[in-house]
């Protein structure tokens, strides 16, 4: 029987995207937000930086202002749940069976 399962956050329980934050943004740096901020977030992926280090890394050529930078910081908050996996979840724990919340950090894993 299985008694552990392990959910990756990441377009599992969350859906990623990502560009739909970005249509809420109303900036006309949008495509180059996208692509400094989402589209490049390897480090940021393997834990090696936090969400504030990964928007000061992006080094944007124009000043980001206090809304957007809010809304990337908090990018997560702004993602809809995957309600196949949340419906899967609930009826797994219904069995009791127990859940492991897991953000990809192979990296660290590794290391261990």
């Amino acid at each position: 029987m299985i008694k552990n399962i392990i959910f990756d956050l990441g377009n599992v329980i969350l859906k990623d995207s990502p560009s739909g934050i970005l249509e809420n943004l109303k900036s006309e740096n949008w495509q180059i937000i996208k692509s400094k901020f989402f589209d490049n977030w390897n480090e940021l992926d393997l834990g090696g930086e936090t969400l504030k280090e990964h928007l000061d890394n992006c080094r944007f050529a124009f000043q980001v202002d206090e809304t957007i930078r809010e809304i990337l910081l908090n990018y997560y908050k702004y993602r809809p749940f995957n309600r196949e996996i949340i419906e899967l979840m609930n009826d797994l724990k219904k069995i009791n069976t127990a859940f492991i919340y897991y953000q990809t950090i192979i990296k660290k894993l590794m290391n261990i």
